[in-house]
């Protein structure tokens, strides 16, 4: 579903029913947004164009990071609430969210950018 004001409930329904019975790193719609636009910050650092992020999927999961080494040392692998995310012509759209062990970093790529994309990301890199 679209991530926008209009789907705002339902979006918040299905992060819901992802963090429930947790209450450590959990993902909020304001989360969402959040990492959405820090997502859409990075593309335009990188020299992408927004006619270029469409079929982009992204992983995402806020509560991600180094935790102290006494959970692995005890064979424990802490969990976080993550999403899927993915763009096109009319916005960024929530693919799903589940509740997976901790990642290491915030927001993952899922695939790989196309030769366009590649040449923009050249193209910003040759300016220096």
């Amino acid at each position: 579903m679209k991530i926008n004001i209009n789907n705002k409930e339902k979006i918040e329904k299905v992060l819901a029913a992802a963090n429930k019975g947790c209450s450590q790193r959990l993902i909020t719609y304001k989360n969402l947004q959040d990492s959405v636009k820090e997502t859409e910050e990075s593309l335009i650092e990188k020299g992408i164009p927004k006619y270029l992020w469409q079929g982009l999927d992204f992983y995402i999961q806020p509560g991600a990071g180094s935790l102290p080494k006494a959970y692995y040392n005890k064979g424990y692998f802490p969990k976080a609430t993550s999403v899927n995310v993915s763009n096109s012509k009319t916005g960024w759209f929530l693919r799903g969210a589940y509740r997976e062990p901790v990642d290491k970093y915030k927001i993952s790529m899922v695939g790989h950018f196309n030769e366009l994309q590649k040449e923009a990301i050249i193209k910003k890199a040759e300016k220096f």
